[in-house]
């Protein structure tokens, strides 16, 4: 801002004119940024790519989550019997089974069925004529949605008691593992999202802290005008909002190009082994969130930077 411009603001018919000081700080703020059109481009990539990858962080996490809870939907065990078992005994440990309060559904399968269903499959009939049927009798267990692995082991021990019980065919090693994962990418999101966060602060610090030193003249003739502070730290804040909402932006553009391009290829990776996925992306109340924290973090560093460097000139002024 020249010395004209703030003479002309100072009149005290424009004094109470607030919005308008307001809305041509905000102008030089922008006529500053297209006039340094090549440096805040690069000032967006970096911010865009520093928001991306928290970003990136978390909707890898909620995807585990939410792929966690899809395959927990079918978890279950399957419970054989020793060949030979009476039925009334089978019928105790199904009914012991059915109580339990983390089981969803019971389904008996018979030797003879368990046989039928094999030739089916196999295609093999007169060869297992010849023969005592091999196959036991078994209980198919569908598990309550959200029941906790603790629970689980603590009826498949329960099981393991009865004598009449051969096998049971439970595997939670996957459940752990996925939630392993989920821990670590959380953490990491957190971490990833502070070191960023600092970086969009840093970026935009070190960006405003150009545009002062280029009107170091200009700021002392109108702090020698009696500008206050919070008049000289105005246009540079604005341009710290614009590049922490230029940053935003871009990250949610990196972001939605990331998604599109890994689409296809995951979808085909998934239909190879039998099943189907649904890839969570952004929505618009995510990506307003997203250009939103860009916004308040640029405002942030720019506040820092300007209150630094102001007062800095100050102090400088004061003593010569």
């Amino acid at each position: 801002m020249n010395e004209q411009t703030f003479l002309k603001q100072m009149d005290p018919e424009s004094r109470g004119s607030n919005l308008r000081i307001r809305a041509h700080s905000l102008l030089e703020s922008v006529q500053h940024l297209s006039r340094h059109a090549l440096v805040t481009l690069f000032v967006w990539l970096l911010i865009g790519v520093a928001l991306s990858l928290p970003v990136g962080f978390w909707l890898v996490q909620h995807n585990i989550h939410l792929l966690a809870e899809q395959l927990h939907d079918d978890t279950g065990f399957t419970v054989y019997f020793v060949p030979g078992s009476s039925k009334e005994t089978i019928e105790d440990v199904q009914a012991y089974v059915a109580q339990s309060t983390v089981v969803q559904s019971v389904e008996f399968t018979s030797a003879e069925q368990a046989l039928e269903e094999f030739q089916l499959v196999t295609g093999y009939d007169q060869e297992l004529v010849a023969l005592d049927n091999p196959l036991p009798a078994s209980l198919s267990v569908v598990i309550q949605q959200d029941t906790p692995t603790t629970e689980v082991e603590s009826l498949l021990d329960s099981l393991r008691s009865y004598a009449i019980v051969d096998g049971i065919d439970f595997d939670t090693e996957w459940i752990r593992n996925l939630n392993a994962i989920h821990q670590v990418v959380s953490t990491l999101m957190w971490i990833v999202g502070a070191l960023f966060g600092f970086g969009v602060v840093f970026v935009t610090f070190a960006s405003v802290r150009i545009a002062i030193e280029s009107r170091f003249r200009e700021l002392r003739v109108l702090s020698l005008l009696g500008a206050s502070d919070r008049y000289l730290r105005r246009p540079f804040i604005y341009c710290g909002i614009l590049y922490g909402f230029g940053g935003g932006v871009v990250a949610t553009a990196i972001v939605y190009g990331a998604l599109f391009v890994i689409r296809d290829p995951l979808n085909l990776l998934v239909q190879n082994f039998g099943g189907t996925i649904h890839i969570v992306s952004l929505d618009y109340f995510s990506a307003s969130v997203e250009i939103g924290i860009g916004t308040f973090l640029g405002y942030l560093g720019a506040l820092f930077v300007s209150i630094w460097e102001i007062q800095k000139r100050r102090t400088f002024e004061s003593i010569h």
